[in-house]
């Protein structure tokens, strides 16, 4: 009896964890803790946004009104912004990349499934060697998966841009 009991509940612990992503949330709160002083000391970012759906943008959620979002919000908080020509000759590139990934919903219009992202990012070291390829390595990062309408997805990307303040600030 007791063999059946731990049985399913190690049968619901991993239906849990799979259903509800547990292991990626926990890597990435760990992730976050570890790397959460390396995010305070970058006193400057680029700012990099991804679209991957013209529709979309049509309906006013386009790259220049999320970044005006974030940006608006980070030189709120007294976090610089680095321009594009700069960023090139800022050691290590420090950027905060919003990739916005959204399908319309079938049959809803209006509707729309999305996965917002936010991450950290830095260019890594390679220590002088150029025969390997420098990349860039996430330091932090957040997400948000939903469907609703272009305004909810605004708001989110508000909400997760605060999350980064927050980490950013030591909170």
């Amino acid at each position: 009896m007791r063999k059946l009991f731990l049985i399913i509940v190690l049968i619901l612990a991993v239906i849990l964890t799979v259903k509800f992503d547990l292991l990626t949330a926990a890597k990435l709160g760990l992730e976050n803790l570890f790397y959460k002083q390396d995010i305070q000391r970058i006193g400057s970012f680029h700012i990099l946004v991804e679209v991957t759906n013209p529709e979309i943008e049509r309906e006013g959620l386009t790259r220049e009104s999320i970044r005006k979002i974030v940006v608006d919000a980070l030189e709120k908080s007294g976090v610089r912004i680095i321009p594009d020509e700069l960023w090139q000759k800022t050691p290590g590139r420090p950027s905060l990349n919003i990739w916005v990934n959204a399908l319309p919903a079938v049959g809803q219009k209006g509707i729309y499934q999305y996965m917002i992202n936010l991450a950290v990012t830095r260019r890594e070291d390679d220590a002088g060697v150029p025969s390997i390829p420098q990349k860039d390595k996430v330091i932090w990062s957040t997400s948000e998966l939903g469907k609703d309408d272009v305004k909810a997805i605004r708001n989110e990307i508000t909400r997760l841009t605060e999350e980064f303040l927050k980490a950013h600030s030591g909170g």
